[in-house]
């Protein structure tokens, strides 16, 4: 089952991203994934990006196409991703947002805070956002957890022209530190 087509399924309307827990039995319907299921579709432990105070920023870009009449120009789209910090008295947080120079279709996917090298994310869980056809970005937050955190981004993009399409690719936000 690829996660795409259970991100397509759950994930509609703009909103604020909202999470949803790994199960034991993947279920296409309920938008669940085991966390064998995450591995495969790209969501686990990687190799740690240098800590440092700013956020990860990554480009994703099409190439131009044409269109009737003239070539059509690439869209770009930036995706930033915050070092986990920590929130408040029992919680550690991650900032991240998507934006695109264009209008899109859509723009979703899904986020998770790891630590060290595990291969699931805290609590076991990963938010889904949707960030509607202009971008925008939220804050992922869990219950607290010592060590070296850093969060693992999957991020689709429905493009309205252009080739290709869609882009459906991972991104690793910085490493942060956290003592509770």
């Amino acid at each position: 089952m690829a996660l795409g087509a259970v991100v397509a399924v759950t994930v509609f309307a703009a909103g604020p991203a909202s999470a949803f827990v790994p199960t034991s039995g993947s279920d296409p319907g309920s938008g669940s994934l085991t966390a064998a299921g995450l591995a495969a579709e790209g969501l686990t432990a990687k190799g740690l990006a240098p800590s440092g105070a700013g956020a990860a920023v990554h480009l994703l870009s099409q190439s131009g196409g044409t269109a009737r009449g003239g070539l059509v120009a690439a869209t770009t789209c930036t995706v930033s991703i915050s070092p986990p910090v920590r929130s408040g008295a029992a919680s550690v947080a991650v900032d991240y947002s998507v934006h695109c120079d264009q209008e899109v279709n859509s723009i979703y996917g899904i986020i998770g805070i790891f630590r060290g090298n595990e291969s699931t994310p805290l609590e076991n869980t990963v938010d889904q956002f949707d960030l509607g056809r202009f971008g925008g970005g939220f804050q992922i937050q869990r219950t607290c957890a010592t060590g070296t955190l850093y969060a693992l981004m999957r991020v689709i993009v429905n493009f309205k022209t252009g080739s290709p399409t869609r882009i459906d690719t991972n991104f690793a936000g910085p490493a942060g530190a956290i003592t509770c």
